[in-house]
C-alpha cells in the first residue's frame, strides 16, 4: 500500500511540472531595444520565436526580459513610453512590422522612465494567452507610443542571442533573423495543471487505493 501511495505521488508531481515555464534564447549579447534606446520612437518591435523552440503547449501568463549580460557600470535607465503587447501564432518565421492576423491583446502599460539597476528582470503579466507549438510559431508585437529615452548613455542593455531560434523587426533595426532578446514565458496563475484535471486525476487515485486496501483487509 506505502508504494502505491509513493507512486501516486510521484506522477502527481510529475503532472505538476508537465507545463513549466519556458525561457527562449541564451545570452550572448545585449540590446537596449525596446525598452531603452531613442531608435524605439515611432515605430512597432516584435519577435518570432520558432515552434521548436518550445517544449509543449503553454498557457502563457507572464513575459519577461532579463538584465544580467552586460554592466555598464553605470546609472542605468528604461525609457519613457505606454505599450501595447500582442501575441499571436503565426506561419510566419520572421516578423515584417505588422500586426499579425489573430492578434491578441495580451497586456499593455506604461514604462515611467525609471532607473533600473543591472540584474532586474522586467516581467509584464497579461490576460492568458494559450500557444500550442504544433500550430506555428509565436509572435510577439510590442506597439509603442508616447516614447521618450532616458538620455545619453542611460540604458539598460537586455540579454539578447544573434544566433537564437527567433527573429526580430524594428524601425531602423529592420529584420534580423536568428537575433532577439532573450524571453521568459510563465505560465498563467492557476494552470499548471487545470485544477480540474488535478482534481480528477487525484479522485482516481485515491479511489483505486481505497479498492487495493479493501481486497487486502479481505
Amino acid at each position: 500500500m506505502k508504494k502505491f501511495v509513493v507512486g501516486a505521488i510521484a506522477v502527481l508531481a510529475l503532472l505538476a511540472c508537465a507545463q513549466a515555464d519556458t525561457i527562449i534564447g541564451t545570452a550572448n549579447g545585449a540590446n537596449c531595444i525596446p525598452f531603452s534606446c531613442p531608435s524605439i520612437t515611432g515605430g512597432n518591435y516584435q519577435q518570432i520565436y520558432n515552434m521548436g523552440a518550445f517544449g509543449g503547449s503553454i498557457n502563457i501568463g507572464t513575459i519577461s526580459f532579463y538584465n544580467t549580460f552586460f554592466n555598464d557600470g553605470g546609472t542605468q535607465g528604461i525609457a519613457t513610453l505606454d505599450y501595447s503587447l500582442y501575441l499571436a501564432t503565426t506561419s510566419q518565421a520572421v516578423p515584417d512590422g505588422s500586426l499579425p492576423a489573430g492578434d491578441v491583446l495580451f497586456a499593455s502599460g506604461h514604462l515611467n522612465g525609471s532607473n533600473w539597476t543591472f540584474g532586474d528582470t522586467l516581467t509584464i503579466t497579461g490576460s492568458p494567452f494559450f500557444y500550442d507549438p504544433t500550430q506555428g510559431n509565436l509572435e510577439l508585437t510590442m506597439v509603442i507610443s508616447n516614447a521618450s529615452d532616458p538620455g545619453s548613455g542611460v540604458y539598460t542593455y537586455f540579454d539578447a542571442e544573434s544566433n537564437g531560434p527567433f527573429s526580430r523587426w524594428c524601425p531602423g533595426c529592420g529584420s534580423n533573423q536568428g537575433y532577439g532578446l532573450v524571453t521568459g514565458f510563465g505560465t498563467a496563475s492557476g494552470s499548471t495543471p487545470e485544477p480540474s484535471s488535478l482534481l480528477l486525476t487525484a479522485s482516481g487515485f485515491l479511489a483505486a487505493a481505497g479498492a487495493i486496501r479493501r481486497k487486502w483487509a479481505k
